[in-house]
């Protein structure tokens, strides 16, 4: 694949992850202007989640026997088209001319039809670049994959905040006319590849519970489910331990993830770019960051300890979400991957899904119940990966 191609997927992508942050950032405040009730706006995201999660799988298959172009020109015209389709409903809902409920109908179906078009980006564009990728620089392709889309999460809330000013949908247009740009800079400059004889002849049996990745969908999902849950929590965490305002809470929160967000990028762009480690050395250490930082995140008495287990948490998902997709997609035949990568994208769809309703449940329970429960988790799969390194190491060698 020819650099030009490469820089074309991962700037579309940094667009798909600038329009998810922006939508996090937008539809709070906008389905309250509406007038929805916040359960309603938290109801949107779950419904799309749990498409995202069915609908991923069975793109990445197609991505195998359709060729991954089509996958990826498809996810970004769809993407386009239902984020616009989003932002005009919100508009005729905030000036009256819909209803709450049928507003509320809208928004949902709209976003359902986000999940259920675009979901087969990631895991073609990720099939399409493991594959034209050498097996020792498999890690740094997937770490590109995972800084692009970070980047575009860092960057969507601060063009938001800027364009909200002229408009609160102004952000939710700007990022479906990005994506549109995309989907024809793809269709222009990507070549079209043809489905291996492997596939055209038989179709992908991969199921979640194929022996060579079940192991890695299994760790994927269940730290996917704590850093939801870590994400739900954070501001209530802020708050409780240092009995902040909202506004107090809200502003330490935002500087929190962003510890945790440029830790995440230079975790990527600077350790596995460079030096491309082995998967296992990456789920292993990413593994033990994250049990340690929910360990600790018990005990902290300053705001600036958060910040910093925040940046160490940022270390962790840096490491998790690169080493977890670079196992499964060594682990899988060339004719495979789309469907691993989709299987991938619906294990961490399916802990988005969790971890929310899981933690928020211990949180009434005990406040610091959540994260001793997910630090013990975390270090139950080290240790269970220590106890499996001889045949990690066999499984994603070169096929």
């Amino acid at each position: 694949m020819s650099k030009l191609n490469v820089w074309t997927l991962l700037i579309g992508l940094a667009c798909v992850g600038a329009g998810q942050s922006v939508l996090f950032s937008v539809l709070p405040p906008l389905g309250r202007d509406i007038g929805l009730a916040d359960h309603q706006v938290a109801l949107i995201f779950t419904l799309a989640a749990i498409a995202f999660m069915a609908s991923a799988p069975f793109w990445g298959r197609k991505s195998d026997e359709w060729g991954r172009k089509r996958l990826i020109v498809l996810g970004f015209f769809g993407y386009a088209i239902s984020m616009a389709v989003f932002a005009v409903f919100g508009d005729l809902g905030r000036f009256g001319l819909l209803s709450v409920t049928v507003t509320f109908w809208l928004l949902t179906l709209s976003r359902l039809a986000y999940a259920l078009l675009s979901s087969g980006v990631f895991p073609a564009v990720q099939a399409a670049m493991a594959e034209s990728s050498p097996i020792e620089k498999r890690a740094s392709a997937m770490a590109s994959i995972q800084a692009a889309f970070g980047l575009g999460m860092i960057a969507g809330p601060a063009i938001a905040a800027v364009l909200v000013v002229v408009s609160i949908t102004l952000p939710l247009y700007v990022s479906a006319a990005v994506s549109l740009v995309a989907a024809s800079l793809v269709l222009l400059v990507m070549p079209n590849n043809a489905p291996s004889q492997t596939v055209t002849t038989t179709k992908s049996k991969l199921r979640v519970t194929d022996v060579r990745i079940r192991i890695y969908l299994l760790i994927g999902f269940v730290f996917f489910v704590a850093f939801a849950g870590l994400m739900q929590l954070t501001a209530f965490r802020y708050q409780d331990l240092f009995s902040l305002t909202a506004e107090q809470a809200a502003a330490e929160t935002s500087i929190g993830f962003l510890c945790s967000a440029i830790a995440t990028l230079l975790i990527q762009v600077l350790v596995i770019r460079r030096f491309s480690p082995h998967a296992f050395t990456q789920l292993l250490f990413g593994l033990l960051f994250g049990a340690t930082a929910f360990g600790l995140l018990v005990f902290p008495s300053a705001s600036w300890q958060m910040h910093i287990l925040f940046a160490l948490f940022g270390c962790s998902m840096g490491l998790v979400s690169t080493g977890f997709n670079t196992a499964v997609t060594l682990a899988v035949n060339e004719h495979e991957l789309g469907a691993a990568s989709g299987l991938a994208a619906g294990a961490q769809a399916g802990g988005y899904i969790v971890g929310p309703l899981l933690a928020t449940s211990l949180y009434h329970l005990n406040t610091d119940l959540p994260f001793a429960c997910f630090a013990l988790v975390l270090a139950v799969c080290g240790g269970f990966l220590l106890l499996r390194k001889n045949q990690i190491y066999l499984e994603t060698s070169p096929q």
